[in-house]
């Protein structure tokens, strides 16, 4: 008889515990479907109760990597300098300095040479009219081998010098004002290379 009783609660239990979940399912989907019409139509969906309240944790803001920093430093250096353009003694001095902050610690150039490099390419840079993915590649090329001229091949540094070289030649530097671009680069590194 016992058994008989608990399996007609059951049968009468179940069906109302499916129903009430069933219910819930429906409910949600309803929400759903609302929220994504007031998306369409441009209304934004209610707060969500799904998130606690209180403080919510911030934002991880990472520095930027050394070659980050560089490339974004002598970008701005090189920006200004256009063709034709006067280039004042603060941009040369910047651009000396960003060239040498380009290198890392141990492994410093001369200032003689950083400022050789800095000149021939102040002189390429207003000579000729350089182009905005150019100007970029320039950079590029600066960047990856003075930040990695204690462990940059002969192989790496004279596939960013002739590149460099190429850069000018295409905006229409005569061939050999590019090489000296060039031979400035491989001076500058090559001393890094020695101070390593």
């Amino acid at each position: 008889m016992k058994s008989s009783g608990l399996c007609l609660g059951l049968a009468i239990v179940l069906p109302v515990a499916a129903w009430a979940g069933s219910e819930q399912i429906i409910k949600q989907r309803a929400k759903d479907i609302r929220d994504q019409n007031n998306t369409k139509q441009g209304v934004p969906p209610p707060a969500s109760s799904t998130h606690p309240a209180g403080p919510q944790p911030q934002a991880v803001i990472l520095a930027p990597t050394p070659e980050q920093a560089s490339t974004k430093r002598l970008s701005a250096a090189i920006e200004p300098i256009i063709a034709g353009a006067n280039v004042t003694p603060e941009q040369r001095q910047k651009l000396n300095s960003d060239i040498m902050a380009a290198v890392p610690v141990p492994t410093k150039p001369s200032k003689e040479s950083v400022t050789r490099l800095s000149d021939e390419l102040i002189r390429g840079l207003i000579a000729k009219p350089v182009s905005g993915s150019q100007r970029e590649r320039l950079v590029a090329n600066l960047v990856s081998s003075l930040g990695n001229a204690a462990k940059l091949s002969p192989s790496q540094l004279d596939a960013a010098a002739s590149d460099m070289q190429a850069i000018f030649h295409s905006a229409g530097l005569p061939n050999p004002d590019a090489g000296k671009i060039s031979d400035a680069l491989r001076s500058v590194v090559g001393e890094a290379q020695k101070g390593k």
